[in-house]
């Protein structure tokens, strides 16, 4: 199963530290992220508009990316796609890819894991597992070349109250300089749905909390993995050290043909990179290290996935949700807040040891699920973390 890894035990503990400020994202890498979350909420399709210039036009296209694919490279794309069929009838979304010139453009390596139903949680917990571990089925054959016409990559049907979650990973190679058009649209049928010409659909704002106005993401995105470096950290300090998380990366150095586009700020459907020294000042024994996920105070939950990928021995779990813990508030609000990665399979405690005088990089990688900003932040400190005993469980 590509998603069949546990996940992590979560605890709440209102621990009195600073809620860091976001940094942002250092050396990036590919693949491009081409995201299709809003409209999140499909209605009837004779109530899907586009609304600009003050008319209304009905439309099949959620959302559109042009990437440029430079001759010769194999561009990696990988693709979101999240949306929710709030209407009557079934409906399929669908991924139509064609190129702007008839260049020969070959898929290669295509990759995809769909997930369907009304537990939004579980599937976007599995769409976040597999991204950061890779653990996708075997390529499907993408038999034939892109062209100027429109071919369906992805169809899906949907019924009323049901989401689908996508997420797919591919490479484009072109012997000459093409642009590869990339568009999600919701039809009733597995034909396809309008054409690349057509507008999308507008947006759909949701206000969550009641103060804060954010609407859900869609467009493409030139990197989707970047590298955190988060300093270093004295494990023989009786503190608790919080480390920086990210403030979210920008579109497409060319935006897109869709209205509306702005940064990533929660990184959603990104995968990060932390890397922070862990330093023994004790000359005299070494001391021991451990790392956790803790919830921000952002008004969005966290979800996704994580894993210590060096020191190696450690394994990948997913993090179901995590909500911010007020420590002031009275009474406490109980809300789980953090989950502790330098655990082994079984869930015991792993610490990282450092030895004396010394020091060990630690890199920690995290895809964070869904939310408006950076959701997150990476906790180290010498003891484990007051809420765990040893060996003792929590809500997974």
């Amino acid at each position: 199963m590509p998603c069949n890894q546990t996940n992590y035990a979560r605890y709440n503990n209102p621990l009195t530290l600073v809620d860091v400020s976001p940094g942002a994202p250092q050396q990036h890498a590919v693949p491009c992220l081409f995201i299709s979350d809003s409209p999140e909420l499909i209605p009837n399709l004779s109530q899907l508009y586009y609304t600009g210039g003050g008319n209304e036009t009905l439309t099949n296209t959620l959302a559109k990316a042009a990437i440029p694919i430079i001759s010769g490279n194999a561009e990696l794309i990988r693709v979101f796609v999240w949306h929710l069929n709030m209407g009557t009838s079934n409906i399929t979304i669908q991924l139509i890819a064609s190129t702007a010139s008839n260049t020969g453009a070959t898929v290669s390596n295509f990759r995809r894991e769909v997930q369907t139903g009304t537990n939004f949680a579980s599937i976007g917990l599995c769409l976040s597992k597999v991204q950061l571990f890779q653990s996708f089925g075997s390529p499907i054959p993408v038999s034939g070349t892109l062209s100027q016409t429109e071919r369906v990559l992805l169809s899906q049907s949907i019924a009323p109250g049901e989401l689908v979650g996508a997420l797919i990973e591919f490479s484009v190679t072109s012997f000459t300089a093409t642009t590869l058009q990339l568009r999600t649209a919701a039809n009733r049928s597995s034909s396809i749905a309008g054409s690349w010409n057509d507008p999308c659909a507008d947006e759909d704002v949701i206000v969550n909390p009641p103060d804060k106005q954010f609407v859900h993401n869609r467009g493409w995105f030139t990197y989707s993995q970047f590298a955190m470096p988060c300093g270093s950290f004295d494990v023989n300090s009786d503190l608790t050290g919080p480390e920086q998380g990210s403030s979210g990366f920008g579109p497409g150095a060319v935006l897109g043909p869709c209205a509306g586009e702005k940064g990533n700020k929660g990184c959603y459907r990104g995968n990060l990179y932390y890397e922070v020294t862990l330093t023994n000042s004790n000359s005299s024994k070494s001391q021991q290290g451990f790392v956790a996920l803790m919830a921000r105070n952002v008004g969005a939950a966290f979800f996704g996935a994580s894993r210590i990928i060096s020191p190696s021995g450690y394994p990948e779990k997913g993090v179901a949700s995590l909500v911010f813990s007020d420590p002031n508030a009275n009474p406490p609000d109980g809300n789980i807040n953090y989950a502790v990665l330098t655990v082994d399979a079984q869930g015991d405690p792993l610490p990282i040891s450092v030895p004396a005088n010394g020091q060990v990089t630690v890199k920690v990688g995290v895809a964070i699920g869904g939310a408006a900003t950076a959701p997150v932040q990476l906790l180290f400190a010498r003891r484990s973390f007051s809420a765990i005993p040893p060996g003792s469980g929590g809500t997974s």
